[in-house]
């Protein structure tokens, strides 16, 4: 397979340990790209729940490959979901550990990355729903690749977790008060774009002279992803 020239791939949110991580999504992703830097925003692991299985470690064994194989710069932006005792893999498998944002240029660009869970307003001022967050949402995503892998056969089908999510977000407007604080915080820095993970929730947004792109993840119905190329950053689904 050729594969395609890029500057860097940028993923957040795999969630290693949960058995709704799209493993084989992310390793399709990480085949199909020749990158200089691979960029993970955050929530690798997934804290407490992790339990990982060989399919994960196949995961991390191919980010090692992309480091030490292939001479790329792998960067890791911690999440809230990754635990000291998972950041001390990190020389394992080849990445740097970036406490804070990362900031790099491209082109004409000035870009900065964060996990967003800084953002977030929520997880930082009420315990219900940063409980239902951490406890609540990964068991609906369990119900349901329980319950519609063995009644419709369609193992990423995700009903019930998803309209939570919806549901949520549109009464708490999560995903929209994480971008519009992470703007903020790129336009403090001068910065042309700004990248997070953390909500699950893909967005490609103008904000004046700031671009917010949220990267989703691999644990939902859709997996998203980012790039940058000399055509500029762009936004993929899977």
């Amino acid at each position: 397979m050729v594969q395609e020239k890029i500057y860097d791939l940028i993923i957040s949110d795999l969630h290693l340990g949960l058995s709704v991580c799209r493993t084989d999504d992310a390793l399709g992703v990480l085949e199909r790209y020749d990158f200089e830097r691979l960029l993970i925003l955050g929530d690798l692991f997934d804290g407490s729940h992790a339990l990982i299985s060989p399919s994960h470690l196949a995961v991390l064994d191919r980010i090692r490959v992309c480091s030490r194989g292939d001479g790329c710069d792998v960067v890791w932006v911690p999440g809230n979901h990754d635990f000291a005792r998972y950041l001390c893999l990190a020389d394992a498998f080849g990445a740097r550990v970036q406490e804070g944002p990362f900031f790099w240029e491209r082109d004409s660009s000035r870009l900065v990355a964060y996990h967003g869970h800084e953002f977030d307003h929520v997880l930082s001022s009420s315990l219900i729903p940063g409980f239902f967050a951490s406890h609540g949402y990964p068991l609906l995503q369990w119900l349901d690749m329980r319950l519609f892998h063995f009644f419709v056969g369609n193992r990423h089908a995700q009903p019930l977790s998803s309209f939570a999510k919806f549901l949520a977000d549109k009464v708490l407007r999560l995903s929209e008060q994480v971008a519009q604080r992470a703007v903020c915080a790129a336009r403090q820095h001068d910065c042309t774009h700004v990248l997070c993970g953390h909500t699950h929730i893909p967005m490609d947004k103008q904000f004046g002279l700031v671009r917010y792109i949220n990267t989703g993840g691999f644990c939902e119905a859709e997996v998203t992803y980012a790039t940058v190329s000399n055509v500029g950053v762009q936004l993929h689904s899977i």
